[in-house]
């Protein structure tokens, strides 16, 4: 019977098929060339070929890549099989993935800790003179205590920048600007000077930025770098040469 994924429990026997979607965790009892696109752990766009035969202990392989397993979150790409339900909704591996995802904290930014602590430093200082001047005016030049302290608030807003958020406001706004013109999107102003220390960005790009093809853009051959594309390569390419390639990912 078909069932919707909400009502698997563990020890449900599940029956997959190419271009299915696994629901839950489960073991294999059944696989035949049965291949499962595990992309969603993994990040890579290879197949990954399951078995139903058991084997002593874990045989050199992670959890998430046992032959015999099966995992929420991943596709058949081919092939059919029979598997025993063992681990269901936030009991799966993905449920534990977004169990974390939820539990991380947003942290401020480099600028944002550093606004703030200039902003207590500031506040320090302007609060210190404040007090330094309320005394001085009360003891030295015979104020009143109401004009003392009148005179020490006016000294400790006057120290206070208070174009200071929206002159910043007005630089990181620019500073969008700049980028976008060098095709480089910012969702927080508070990112762009983050973004901007930044020299290498380090990301696995394969069939998430790019569509998962590589072709051959330069051929270096006898210290001569030829231009190529993949419909003329076999014609300019001599076969006795070593050759190295540029590839570019697509």
């Amino acid at each position: 019977m078909k069932l919707p994924a909400s009502d698997i429990v563990p020890g449900d026997i599940i029956i997959i098929e190419e271009g299915d979607n696994i629901p839950a965790d489960a073991r294999l009892i059944e696989a035949h060339e049965l291949r499962v696109n595990n992309s969603a752990f993994s990040g890579e766009s290879k197949l990954s070929h399951k078995i139903a035969e058991g084997f002593q202990g874990r045989g050199g392989f992670l959890w998430l890549e046992m032959p015999n397993l099966i995992f929420a979150g991943t596709s058949v790409a081919s092939g059919m099989g029979r598997a025993v339900v063992i681990a269901t909704g936030m009991s799966t591996e993905i449920g534990k993935i977004a169990y974390l995802t939820q539990t991380v904290r947003e942290e401020l930014s480099p600028l944002q800790k550093e606004i703030n602590n200039i902003s207590k430093l500031i506040a320090a200082i302007a609060v210190v003179m404040g007090l330094v001047f309320f005394f001085v005016g009360l003891v030295f030049t015979k104020m009143t205590l109401v004009a003392s302290g009148m005179f020490a608030i006016g000294m400790i807003l006057a120290n206070v920048p208070q174009g200071l958020m929206p002159t910043l406001t007005l630089a990181l706004a620019m500073a969008v600007q700049r980028m976008v013109k060098k095709h480089a999107l910012i969702k927080k102003l508070s990112s762009i000077e983050t973004l901007g220390c930044t020299n290498v960005i380090c990301t696995d790009k394969t069939g998430t930025l790019t569509t998962n093809q590589m072709s051959v853009k330069k051929i270096w051959i006898n210290n001569k770098i030829i231009e190529v594309t993949g419909s003329d390569m076999t014609q300019k390419v001599p076969s006795v040469f070593r050759v190295i390639l540029f590839l570019q990912m697509h």
